[in-house]
């Protein structure tokens, strides 16, 4: 479970540095959708799990982590929960956020 905070406040930070490519797609790399964030030098997959929540005071969302060597990077699979009603929440007029990342060395306590 990964704890989001900051949800809204970084949303606009990391928003410059995520490729919009179609083309960038493929079939034979599960982490494609990583892969459209721009990697730093030397940047490699170490570990991925599957079934993690990002959790916040008023959202639960389910999804995939990717730990690579520079960042931890999130891949929503499942509707946004409300955490009081239990139903999916209408995110309609926002900006869809299914892909996210977190720079480790950013990162603080």
């Amino acid at each position: 479970v990964i704890k989001d905070d900051m949800e809204d406040e970084t949303a606009e930070e990391s928003d410059w540095d995520e490729i919009d490519a179609a083309e960038m797609e493929s079939t034979s790399d599960p982490f494609d959708w990583a892969r459209k964030f721009l990697w730093s030098d030397g940047e490699h997959p170490l570990q991925n799990f599957e079934n993690v929540a990002i959790v916040s005071v008023q959202t639960f969302i389910e999804g995939i982590v990717l730990l690579t060597s520079h960042s931890i990077y999130f891949h929503q699979t499942g509707d946004v929960i409300d955490v009081m009603t239990k139903e999916k929440i209408d995110v309609e007029g926002k900006k869809p956020r299914p892909n996210r990342r977190w720079k480790l060395n950013q990162m603080t306590e």
